[in-house]
């Protein structure tokens, strides 16, 4: 399963905004070359590891800034297994904690790469937007 994931609170870069071409400075490196820039702090203190089942809101954004998908074009939040996404994101995840909103750069290697078998998914590196809602099975 291929996880496309945003946060409640989005910006998406405009012409006036910031673009997500590359991190901030004050982004942090998570390792791997995941990036991390916490948008608002979390209220929990346990993090999902690499077999946790999580409910978060999302947004994925191509490196230009174009949103590529997000759980409100769903409708709801996303239940994903972090197993089972790209190894960015679980990266990503597993550095969160439940009420945290993060938005994470992740570099094309660990994300669908640059030229993705499947069309339908977004090549390049990547930007997600992160709210970790809970962590259903840890």
């Amino acid at each position: 399963m291929a996880l496309v994931l945003s946060a409640c609170a989005t910006t998406r870069p405009t012409s006036r905004t910031t673009s997500f071409a590359t991190p901030p400075s004050t982004a942090i490196d998570i390792g791997g070359g995941v990036s991390q820039q916490d948008l608002r702090n979390g209220t929990g203190n346990i993090h999902p590891d690499a077999g946790s089942i999580v409910r978060v809101e999302f947004a994925g954004f191509r490196s230009d800034g174009s949103e590529f998908d997000s759980s409100r074009s769903k409708g709801k939040p996303q239940v994903y297994e972090l197993s089972k996404v790209v190894r960015g994101l679980s990266r990503a995840i597993e550095h969160m904690v439940v009420g945290e909103s993060s938005r994470f750069w992740i570099p094309a290697d660990l994300a669908y790469g640059e030229s993705p078998e499947d069309a339908r998914l977004p090549a390049g590196d990547l930007v997600f937007d992160i709210e970790l809602l809970n962590i259903v099975r840890h």
